[in-house]
């Protein structure tokens, strides 16, 4: 019971800094596409890639990894979440064995909605057709002051999977 817990507190706390990671340069890419073109609106966003190469970059190596796609480090937190999720499914929980069979579904169900929504915030905001009379400002680079964080988060992305120890 105990490694139980071990094994689920690991998993939580490996998955906290990769999510902290991962998520962080995604909100903050979401700013910086904000700020140079000055919505939000997916509907009005489009075809960014050649405009914003680094913050594409930035954003494909993190909503990979957000997707748990090797070979970013949110696959070996997703890895290790599954793992605890089917080893809590051996509990017996409120004396329903049955019951356990649940979590390990929910987290399954959990990444693949999470990988459909990665690979579509990229798509949608970097390819298909640009609309420059949609935006409220005309698009350009965010200015590297802005993209420092992402850029350290995004690095961080790769250093932990191959170092994950050292979480």
């Amino acid at each position: 019971q105990s490694q139980l817990y071990i094994a689920g507190f690991t998993a939580a706390v490996f998955h906290l800094v990769n999510h902290a990671t991962f998520k962080g340069a995604l909100f903050m890419i979401t700013g910086a596409v904000d700020h140079v073109t000055g919505t939000r609106d997916v509907k009005k966003l489009g075809g960014l890639l050649t405009i914003m190469p680094i913050s594409f970059t930035i954003t494909v190596i993190t909503a990979l990894s957000m997707a748990g796609i090797t070979p970013f480090n949110g696959i070996l937190s997703k890895e290790k979440f599954i793992e605890a999720m089917i080893e809590i499914s051996h509990a017996n929980l409120f004396s329903l064995i049955t019951l356990g069979i649940i979590f390990p579904i929910l987290a399954i169900v959990g990444s693949i909605f999470t990988f459909v929504y990665s690979i579509k915030f990229i798509t949608y905001i970097f390819f298909g057709k640009h609309q420059p009379n949609a935006l409220p400002k005309k698009a350009h680079v965010a200015s590297i002051l802005m993209l420092l964080s992402p850029i350290i988060l995004a690095v961080l992305v790769i250093v932990f999977v191959l170092f994950p120890g050292l979480i």
